[in-house]
């Protein structure tokens, strides 16, 4: 019977296998369990090895006491041979769909320097007066024209006056409708317009008043992103702004009217409605005009005159139109009649004095006093013009 050798390159591989795995630390049967194989197939290639006369680390298992074989294999559990493995499918690599890391850097850098530009443009927001003389700054309180405690009659008067005069530019001080969000969404349950209603009462009230600003408050802020008020005032018409907004009113005078409007201030006080319009013109240091607010449904207006600087500004805030308020009367506050809205009459030929900036708790009354105001500026500049036309006529009688 004929005994099989085998190849002695076949014999080699096996060899070397065997010591890629650790073999002479380990015992047959576990080393050919490493190979796919069994204990007497690793026998069979040692005994092939040594009739070959290949040489090979010798088999330390059966020389090495009970402590270095145990330390053999915990070494054993913790690293793990490499297997071979044959290909059998060729994965295709696909892309990720994620945009190149460079391209991300450069994406965002820019975008941050749009952001920066456009953060930097709202600090002041510089407005060019296109008219000599007064004008008028209507500072809406706010109107909660859904609401069922909301004033119509004194609205629809002081829509009114301001459809009289054109020269009083309107800003809204938020909180148009009750837009009521999450658990406050019962309270359309109590009310006699639907959500429906209430947007379109909105647009019908903007459309109204043409403002030149809209700063949205906590009623607008809780519509999140998609805000029905940025649709109704796409254009270059209308400045919408998240709760504040800082204006610069600039006459061809020269003369500027700074004004600080929002929603609210920070701060409370019990004993002055105005506390915290004061505590933002003593933090600022921004030195503006008019420092106006709306949201605590009370109203107030006071001039001061900075000792330190000589800088002489108004404190304001306008009631709004919401003069039925179960909430408040709930917690034990009564309604103000008065104040809903308030008016600023800018003269930019009196800049720099008390009179540059005059403001009135009533609409009409405050138109009033811009016709009154307009009057006087038109029958100067017929003044200066006759005048000029004079010494004109001088001039050329002079040359003949």
């Amino acid at each position: 019977m004929s005994t099989y050798i085998k190849p002695r390159d076949e014999v080699e591989e096996s060899i070397q296998q065997w010591i890629a795995v650790g073999g002479p630390e380990l015992p047959h049967h576990t080393s050919g369990q490493l190979l796919g194989k069994d204990g007497k197939w690793v026998a069979r290639q040692l005994d092939f090895a040594k009739r070959y006369g290949i040489k090979h680390p010798p088999h330390k298992w059966a020389i090495m006491d009970k402590d270095a074989r145990c330390l053999a294999l915990a070494k054993l559990k913790t690293v793990q041979p490499e297997v071979q493995r044959h290909e059998v499918v060729r994965l295709p690599k696909l892309p990720t769909g994620d945009m190149p890391i460079e391209d991300m850097v450069a994406h965002l850098t820019k975008r941050s320097q749009e952001r920066k530009a456009a953060y930097d443009a709202r600090r002041w927001i510089e407005c060019d007066v296109t008219l000599d003389g007064p004008i008028g700054l209507a500072m809406i309180g706010d109107p909660h024209v859904d609401d069922d405690g909301c004033d119509w009659e004194m609205l629809n008067r002081d829509l009114a006056v301001l459809d009289k005069h054109q020269y009083i530019l309107t800003a809204g001080l938020g909180d148009y409708n009750n837009n009521w969000v999450g658990r406050l969404s019962r309270l359309y349950a109590d009310q006699g317009t639907t959500g429906k209603d209430a947007w379109q009462l909105v647009k019908w009230l903007i459309n109204r008043l043409r403002p030149f600003l809209l700063i949205k408050g906590n009623h607008n802020l809780w519509s999140g992103h998609g805000d029905p008020l940025d649709w109704m005032t796409s254009g270059d018409s209308t400045i919408t702004s998240d709760w504040q907004a800082r204006i610069g009113l600039k006459f061809r005078n020269g003369a500027e009217c700074r004004i600080i409007s929002a929603h609210d201030f920070p701060g409370q006080s019990m004993w002055n409605p105005l506390h915290a319009n004061a505590r933002k013109a003593k933090e600022s240091g921004a030195r503006a005009h008019v420092y106006v607010a709306g949201h605590r449904h009370t109203w107030g207006v006071a001039q001061h005159e900075d000792a330190e600087s000589n800088h002489v500004y108004w404190l304001a805030r306008a009631r709004g139109y919401k003069v039925i308020d179960s909430h408040a009367e709930q917690l034990g506050f009564l309604s103000q009649r008065y104040g809903h809205s308030v008016l600023a009459i800018i003269d930019p030929d009196h800049y720099g004095s008390p009179r540059f900036v005059q403001m009135f708790s009533d609409l009409e009354e405050g138109a009033e006093y811009l016709a009154w105001r307009r009057a006087r500026f038109a029958k100067a500049a017929s003044r200066r013009v006759d005048y000029e036309s004079e010494e004109s006529l001088k001039v050329k009688r002079g040359r003949r």
